[in-house]
């Protein structure tokens, strides 16, 4: 019957179904990863949220206008001949939620200028912002990534709870895919078994582009 019905839409040329979207693929990893109590990184996020209402502190936030910001204006490439190392970070000078970017990335031992990049990249800096897909907050962390991971889905808009939470991500990403910040970057987009099926950056033109608008914002952050 089934090979009827498939005949008979080819007859008609009806086109084939279109692959899924790959991009921002957070949710099939947990089942891979979950830490447990004692993990200190885990460990670290115990309570954070206990006893929040959620949803509650942001009652004014009408869930209909929550769109993500227009995109942050372009930021020149690095040069990839250049053998000239690149300058330490000076603190993220004049970065949005700097002090909690600097906090978090020190906990978790990422580099704050890559997290600085990856908030930059997500959400531009815009701590409301949702995606069509329901990706939330500064680091857009899908509602079921951030409940594996114990947090409370109604305050990934506060920036504290989304810098807390997606570094954490960030650190499974990294200890699937590597400590390249290009792989951790695509992770981060398509997820990390995508990265590991396709062994590098995923054939993905939204995913593509985006390790590339990453690394052109971590570049500039370095410098701050």
């Amino acid at each position: 019957m089934f090979l009827c019905i498939v005949l008979s839409a080819a007859a008609l040329g009806l086109p084939a179904a279109a692959p899924a979207h790959p991009g921002h693929d957070q949710e099939a990893w947990w089942d891979e990863w979950r830490p447990s109590p004692e993990d200190e990184t885990y460990a670290d996020e115990t309570g954070l949220d206990a006893g929040a209402d959620e949803g509650s502190w942001f009652d004014d936030v009408e869930e209909s206008g929550d769109e993500l910001p227009a995109p942050p204006p372009p930021v020149a490439e690095p040069d990839p001949g250049s053998n000239a190392p690149p300058p330490a970070s000076s603190g993220l000078r004049g970065v949005p939620y700097r002090s909690l970017i600097l906090s978090y990335a020190k906990r978790r031992k990422l580099d704050a200028a890559f997290v600085a990049a990856i908030i930059r990249a997500e959400s531009g800096f815009n701590p409301r912002a949702r995606s069509p897909v329901g990706a939330r907050g500064l680091m857009q962390l899908m509602p079921a990534t951030a409940r594996g991971m114990g947090a409370t889905v109604g305050r990934l808009y506060d920036p504290r709870t989304s810098i807390a939470y997606g570094t954490l991500y960030l650190t499974h990403v990294r200890a699937v895919v590597g400590r390249s910040t290009r792989l951790i970057a695509a992770g981060y987009n398509a997820g990390p078994g995508a990265v590991k099926r396709h062994g590098g950056v995923p054939p993905y033109a939204e995913t593509q582009a985006y390790v590339r608008r990453v690394a052109a914002f971590h570049a500039a952050y370095r410098r701050r």
